[in-house]
C-alpha cells in the first residue's frame, strides 16, 4: 500500500486529476463515493504469467467493525445489498459520515461497471 501512495504523491496524482472527481451526471467516480470503493488489491498468490482463468481468489473476510467486504453475486449479476442491511449497524461506518444510502449507491454503480464483463 505504501508504494501505491508513493506513486500517487510523486506522480501527483491527487492534484492532477481531483477536479475530474466533481459531482455530476457524467462522473461515475466522484468525490463522494470515490473512497468507498475499494475492489481491493490483488491476492499474494496471483502470478502474473497465469491467465485469469487459473488464478486463485479467496475472498477477504470482514474486519467488523471497520471493514465491511460485499461480494458479487454471479447468480444476480450484482453487488447484493442485503448483507449490507444486517451487518451495518455493527460497523462504525456512520461515524465517519458514511450512510446505508451512499453505500448503496455504491454497490449499484459497481454493478453497472462490471455488468459488462460478465460472461
Amino acid at each position: 500500500m505504501d508504494e501505491y501512495l508513493d506513486v500517487v504523491s510523486k506522480e501527483q496524482l491527487e492534484t492532477k486529476f481531483s477536479v475530474q472527481l466533481e459531482v455530476s451526471n457524467e462522473n461515475i467516480l466522484t468525490i463522494r463515493n470515490m473512497p468507498w470503493l475499494d475492489l481491493g488489491e490483488l491476492p499474494v498468490s496471483y502470478n502474473s504469467h497465469k491467465s485469469e482463468a487459473f488464478q486463485v481468489y479467496l475472498v477477504p473476510l470482514d474486519e467488523l467493525p471497520f471493514n465491511l467486504v460485499i461480494t458479487y453475486e454471479n447468480w444476480i449479476g450484482r453487488y447484493s445489498n442485503k448483507k449490507l442491511k444486517t451487518v451495518y449497524p455493527k460497523t462504525q461506518l456512520s461515524t465517519h459520515g458514511i450512510t446505508v444510502t451512499d453505500i448503496e449507491d455504491t454497490l449499484r454503480r459497481a454493478s453497472e461497471l462490471v455488468a459488462p464483463y460478465r460472461g
